[in-house]
């Protein structure tokens, strides 16, 4: 195996026993991000379990995340089920749990359980949902989406504060209408924490073959044909972005794939012959 120092650049090569995968052999080759990102990009979990590890610890120098991690758990294959039951078994400090549970009191609105949750995540050095006991308390209020926004993409918000306060707004204003102002403005949001850019991708994209309802006008049909366009092509540059990260999922290298050999307003999208084969075998297409 060929692995990369992540300072130098450098390359040099592991050996390892048949049937041994690389994460046993030694815990700390998986702090070099790069090297993990250019398998998770390959698909490979072992890959993505690793820079979830990294996000959920805080190592490889990545702040700790508990969202980053669930995407990269997820697109690794392991469910919230299997974290649990792992978290039981363990009796390091981890505030990963708690957090996902906070979320579920969050959404159950059990206010008084949530500042208990977060007294308890604070104890265990994770202040990220602190700007859920500012706006509890009614310390801190956002009145708008743009409010909420400028909180959320600020350079000193990490991605759980900032996934928290925009959930929270979303929560209690579900009024609000995603267009394609504010889905520009939220993009920033999204390279924090990158799985959601595989999230929306995936549902803008299938909104596109939806067939257009019938008794629409022909000047109707035609702008949706024009806005579907538009649309299509944000979703498959959200998906290569995602790609970027090594979130890349199967349905969105088979939305790619859709979009390179159906789409004839796709001419804009070069990818390397190399970058095509890779997606087609993440979408488990031949060739």
């Amino acid at each position: 195996i060929t692995a990369r120092n992540a300072d130098t650049g450098e390359s040099f090569d592991i050996e390892v026993a048949d049937g041994l995968r690389l994460n046993e052999v030694n815990p700390e080759w998986l702090d070099s991000v790069p090297y993990l990102l250019e398998h998770a990009r390959e698909g490979e979990p072992w890959a993505r379990k690793a820079i979830a590890e990294c996000y959920r610890y805080g190592k490889g120098g990545l702040k700790q995340s508990v969202f980053n991690a669930l995407f990269y758990y997820e697109s690794a294959g392991i469910g919230s089920k299997d974290l649990f039951e792992e978290s039981l078994d363990t009796t390091r400090i981890d505030p990963f749990p708690l957090a996902i549970d906070m979320v579920g009191d969050l959404d159950r609105g059990d206010n008084e359980k949530v500042l208990h949750d977060i007294d308890n995540l604070n104890s265990m050095g994770y202040h990220s949902a602190d700007i859920l006991r500012e706006i509890i308390e009614g310390r801190k209020t956002f009145s708008s989406f743009d409010e909420t926004i400028d909180y959320a993409v600020a350079e000193n918000t990490d991605p759980d504060a900032a996934l928290y306060a925009f959930g929270y707004y979303m929560d209690h204003h579900p009024q609000t209408k995603i267009d394609s102002e504010k889905e520009a403005r939220f993009y920033p949001v999204m390279k924090k924490v990158p799985g959601l850019l595989m999230v929306l991708g995936e549902k803008r994209y299938s909104e596109t073959l939806e067939p257009v309802a019938s008794g629409e006008s022909d000047a109707s049909e035609e702008r949706n044909a024009t806005e579907d366009e538009a649309k299509r092509r944000k979703a498959v540059e959200y998906l290569l972005k995602a790609d970027e990260y090594g979130l890349l999922s199967p349905a969105g290298a088979r939305i790619i794939d859709h979009y390179l050999t159906n789409d004839p307003t796709s001419d804009w999208l070069r990818l390397s012959d190399a970058d095509l084969a890779r997606i087609r075998r993440l979408a488990s297409l031949p060739g």
